[in-house]
């Protein structure tokens, strides 16, 4: 997978460690590691050597191989269409 990240993509790079919340309306792409939750409205992607330790609540959820995530993982929220 690639590290470069869309235009619509708020991007963590491989240096970035974010303990607490992080939230957002569009997509996410996490190339370092999270400590907590991640509310997005759009979709995460964890990149190979990423590492989310917590819940992730987002539209979709791409691990990339080689990335690790551990914590609770919800699809989206009550009141949307399957």
């Amino acid at each position: 997978m690639s590290l470069t990240p869309l235009p619509d993509d708020s991007f963590l790079g491989p240096d970035v460690v974010v303990e607490g919340k992080v939230k957002g309306r569009g997509n996410l792409r996490v190339a370092g590691q999270v400590k907590g939750q991640v509310v997005v409205a759009g979709d995460v992607t964890i990149e190979a050597g990423a590492f989310i330790d917590g819940e992730v609540k987002a539209g979709s959820l791409t691990v990339a191989p080689g990335a690790r995530m551990r914590g609770m993982v919800e699809f989206g929220w009550k009141g949307d269409a399957a």
